[in-house]
């Protein structure tokens, strides 16, 4: 065991951040010139698909915006990285990679709602008489209604494979460089399958990243039995062995074929797969062993090279009459439970499929490999997916037949490869599970921001998360870190708008003139904020942030605006005594913290809840 390679998958620490304003999640800004960049080179892929999906030419453009995507990413992760490491905080680029993952999938999923809707709009204002318009739209709602969950994922991976890639190369180096750490988020979750499939998905897209027999859930977990079944005595002392001993393989067939019902959608669908191969506990306590690593099984039970047994990690011949005797039970388990069919069929269909010139009938198609229908059954299921008549299916299911026959002659003599192959298979499809759920977990906690009113609001109150580079920033002078509260009591208000009133004056402009607009220019020479201005208490504050570089300023800050705010209350007493009339008495109080403030929302009017106020209002 001491050959096996241990995984190492780092913990996501999306937890570690405070909560955004919506009480739930992480509030996180990528800035609008990455946010335009995703949008259209995400719409430029979906465009592309759609267009092959209709038949119809189209100008590729998605490679020239490609360039400006990655550009932008590259530019935000530099930021990431500078600043994780200032503050010593890897988390920080872990969410950064989170971040950057959701918005491409979100993209997707908007730019395919934008497409849908357009669709929508068009042939509802459209007349009702029928035209050549019409019938292209129709037909075109009806292609995104039933393979609109294909073209998602297409686009799906072709934007994660390009983010990938500039992930391969430049940003890791730098990370790595840095912060010590190539992959601060596992490379297995940022491109795992499951994720841009969101869920199981269909077969034609499951089967382009595992065998098609897993598909069935049912299959699954027998397969999953049988091989557990012949690793059984080496299984690692976690729960992961009562799983794999609650999963026993069935040697009656049951299952084999079933797939309907069985394709997940989303985290729930995800979830309940992962609880059916995997126990629950291995699942809520992360707990992580050499199963998470899918070549570790491939090894155990031969490798697929040419020459087999692979010696692998190990010395050659010290393991290979241990790989003979767990490959053979592994394929004996797999026999008796009815499922070796279903594994040839599962193999072939990746190489005879493609030269078919066939759309949407992989599941006709495997089915038939795999003995789940014969061959009448066959050529009348494929007449209903493609236009071709009775004579051209027949011709069709005869090339089957010719192909999967070489196929199975050349796979013969290397049985023992394929099964370990199978092995391989579903382990990583079990890690891609277990994978999926925490990249859903965590995905589901960040929210992005956009709009500048929650922008501010979450700003304000210190729990956004900006990625931005300093050009992009709406406020450059990062986190808030502390703010002062300036008190001033005035009395004397009533009897001074009394005695105005007496003499024919309005008295608004008059404080008007000699004090709110003066205070306004005030607060905008020291960068001050209206708190709470009444008749008799003025309440402003001053603000301090991580990127002043001096400390304490939002005090000297405060001490200037109320310097100022006391003078020009002593030049409005000395008018009011040149026309002999009461001036203003006022006290002052000023009170630092070192924390943000906390901001509550009444409707639209923004109401500021701090300590220093209320030592403010006692001094």
């Amino acid at each position: 065991m001491a050959g096996l390679t241990r995984p190492t998958l780092p913990r996501l620490r999306v937890d570690r951040f405070p909560v955004g304003t919506d009480g739930r999640r992480v509030d996180v800004a990528l800035g609008p010139a990455l946010d335009k960049a995703a949008r259209l080179y995400v719409g430029s892929l979906l465009q592309e698909h759609l267009s092959v999906l209709w038949g119809e030419p189209s100008t590729p453009a998605s490679d020239t915006l490609a360039k400006l995507f990655r550009e932008q990413v590259r530019e935000h992760h530099q930021t990431a990285v500078r600043e994780a490491r200032d503050v010593t905080a890897i988390e920080r680029v872990q969410l950064f990679q989170l971040a950057v993952l959701k918005l491409v999938l979100d993209k997707v999923d908007e730019e395919l709602d934008r497409e849908r809707q357009a669709i929508a709009d068009e042939r509802a204002h459209r007349d009702r008489q029928v035209s050549g318009r019409g019938l292209q739209l129709h037909r075109q709602a009806a292609l995104l209604g039933r393979y609109g969950a294909q073209v998602r994922y297409r686009t799906a991976r072709r934007a994660v494979r390009e983010l990938n890639r500039l992930e391969h190369t430049e940003l890791r180096n730098l990370r790595k460089s840095v912060l010590g750490r190539s992959w601060p988020v596992a490379e297995a979750m940022l491109i795992n399958p499951i994720l841009q499939l969101d869920g199981i998905g269909v077969l034609r897209d499951f089967s382009e990243n595992y065998p098609a027999l897993l598909h069935a859930l049912p299959v699954a977990r027998q397969i999953g039995g049988c091989l557990f079944a012949a690793l059984s005595p080496w299984l690692p002392e976690t729960p992961v062995t009562g799983s794999a001993r609650a999963v026993e393989p069935s040697h009656d067939g049951a299952g084999v074929g079933r797939r309907e019902g069985t394709h997940g959608s989303g985290r729930f669908g995800v979830d309940h797969w992962a609880r059916q191969l995997m126990d629950p506990r291995e699942l809520t306590e992360d707990i992580k062993s050499w199963l998470d690593e899918p070549a570790n099984v491939e090894a155990l039970l031969g490798g697929d090279a040419s020459a087999w047994p692979d010696p692998g990690p190990w010395t050659p011949g010290d393991c290979s009459a241990l790989q003979r005797q767990l490959n053979a039970r592994f394929g004996r388990l797999v026999t008796r439970s009815g499922l070796q069919r279903h594994v040839v069929a599962s193999y072939a269909l990746r190489e005879i499929y493609p030269t078919l010139g066939l759309t949407d009938a992989e599941g006709v198609v495997f089915d038939y490999l795999a003995g789940l229908s014969d061959r009448r059954s066959l050529q009348r299921r494929l007449q209903t997916v493609d236009a071709g008549g009775a004579e051209a299916q027949g011709r069709r299911a005869k090339l089957i037949d010719e192909k999967f026959k070489a196929f199975r002659r050349q796979i013969r003599p290397r049985r023992q490869p394929m099964l370990a192959r199978l092995a391989r298979d579903f382990a990583t499809l079990r890690r891609d599970l277990k994978l999926a759920l925490q990249g859903f977990e965590a995905l589901d906690r960040i929210r992005l921001l956009t709009d500048a009113e929650t922008l501010d609001l979450s700003r304000t109150n210190n729990t956004l998360q900006a990625f931005c580079p300093q050009a992009q920033l709406p406020d450059r002078r990062g986190n808030l870190v502390g703010h002062a509260i300036v008190r001033v009591d005035v009395r004397g208000t009533q009897a001074l708008v009394e005695s105005l009133s007496t003499r024919g004056l309005n008295a608004a402009s008059y404080f008007g003139r000699f004090l709110y607009e003066p205070m306004t220019q005030l607060l905008g020479q020291f960068d001050g904020q209206k708190v709470t201005v009444e008749s008799g208490t003025l309440v402003l504050a001053t603000f301090e942030y991580s990127g002043d570089g001096v400390e304490r300023l939002a005090v000297a800050r405060a001490c200037a605006l109320a310097l100022a705010l006391l003078g020009q209350i002593e030049a409005m007493n000395a008018e009011c005594e040149r026309r002999g009339l009461q001036g203003l008495e006022t006290s002052l109080g000023i009170v630092y913290s070192d924390a943000p403030p906390t901001y509550l929302y009444e409707q639209s009017r923004r109401v500021l809840v701090s300590p220093a106020n209320s030592l403010a209002r006692r001094m």
